[in-house]
């Protein structure tokens, strides 16, 4: 099963990362795919398919990586995308807050799931954002540039804020109208 480890939004600052996403939808960008407002996460570590058998251990590896953690508060920042704006692909909010807890939980989480449910260390540098949209396939360099610049033209929303205190292990089925999320466990931070 396609699985990965998330920092929870709470539903109330989640209806505001929605009402963003309207007012972005509303520019008829037709190249870009939006994320549902439900399905915007942080993702903490991605892991791809897994057995069913390694649920377990990953939830256990969760737990060790949020022992001794307190709650932080996090909050949303400029917009972005990847690889880069000459030819986005995706178009992000980048994060503001408590950076250094958030990159040390993410490392923590990444060393615990390696060694309980040996599963591979990453291989990129975590870069912590909200995936907002996805660039369609046959979109040409000139459209790609179109995008981001109307994207760029646009004010990101005021700060959403709000307290991450547990992480969720998300099985992701892909489906054509996006993908559908279901929690299979959740580990606390400071427990």
């Amino acid at each position: 099963m396609r699985t990965f480890i998330s920092a929870d939004i709470p539903d109330q600052e989640r209806e505001g990362l929605g009402l963003f996403l309207s007012r972005l939808r509303d520019m008829k960008l037709e190249w870009l795919r939006w994320v549902q407002p439900e399905a915007v996460h942080l993702t903490l570590k991605f892991l791809g398919e897994i057995d069913e058998d390694n649920i377990g251990p990953v939830l256990a590896a969760m737990g060790r990586a949020c022992e001794g953690e307190s709650p932080f508060r996090l909050s949303t920042g400029e917009m972005g995308c990847f690889p880069h704006r000459r030819s986005p692909q995706v178009v992000w909010l980048g994060l503001n807050g408590a950076m250094e807890a958030l990159g040390r939980l993410q490392a923590k989480l990444d060393e615990s799931v390696h060694r309980g449910a040996r599963l591979p260390l990453e291989t990129h540098s975590f870069r912590p954002h909200l995936t907002l949209a996805r660039v369609r396939r046959g979109a040409s360099e000139t459209e790609r540039r179109q995008i981001w610049e109307r994207i760029e033209a646009t004010p990101p929303p005021e700060p959403i804020t709000w307290q991450v205190s547990q992480l969720s292990l998300i099985h992701s089925t892909l489906l054509p109208k996006g993908p559908q999320y279901r929690t299979l466990g959740l580990a606390a931070l400071g427990e």
